[in-house]
């Protein structure tokens, strides 16, 4: 079951019932309003997206995870950002790294992220890696400074981006990267 509270007053605004569990997440919601009455919701194996404006709130599309975990989710809240009535859709495969947070600005999707370096596999690197939806590929990987601190630290809890920065923040502090 899902329930939405307003946080002004605490009061219940939305509540349906669903077939699988939400996925949980150490530094993402798995719940995100799309528009419009409509909701993307993280579950166990799918990410699905809801008409909850009706009066049966019921899934309109899901998309399989493929038995992979969810670890981020962000989504834009307009229907046409790109221009494009349909929407466009980038898979980011995540080889090597733990992603930890995710954000999105036009056709640029910025992804905080750890590795572990492939000479001790003890030291965890993080960094901020840049996609392009209109170029469908990795533009650019900004790394934050090598770090003995312990991978909580420096978790980047939350990235942002434009075309002129980059900033990602983690338990060391702010990070801020010319683009």
């Amino acid at each position: 079951m899902v329930q939405i509270y307003d946080i002004r007053d605490g009061d219940q605004v939305m509540k349906w019932e669903m077939q699988k569990p939400v996925m949980t997440m150490d530094y993402a919601s798995p719940l995100h309003w799309r528009n419009r009455g409509k909701v993307v919701i993280a579950e166990s194996d799918a990410i699905s997206l809801w008409d909850v404006g009706s009066l049966n709130p019921h899934a309109l599309q899901s998309v399989s995870s493929s038995g992979r975990q969810i670890s981020a989710l962000h989504v834009n809240n307009t229907d046409a950002e790109l221009g494009e009535e349909l929407g466009r859709g980038l898979k980011i495969p995540k080889v090597g790294v733990n992603v930890h947070s995710a954000f999105s600005r036009g056709d640029s999707i910025y992804i905080g992220c750890t590795s572990l370096s492939s000479a001790t596999k003890k030291q965890s690197s993080a960094q901020i890696q840049h996609f392009s939806l209109r170029k469908q590929r990795l533009v650019s990987t900004y790394f934050l400074p090598e770090s003995n601190a312990h991978h909580h630290f420096t978790a980047l809890t939350q990235v942002w981006g434009n075309s002129n920065l980059v900033m990602g923040v983690c338990g060391l502090g702010l990070f801020v990267f010319d683009s």
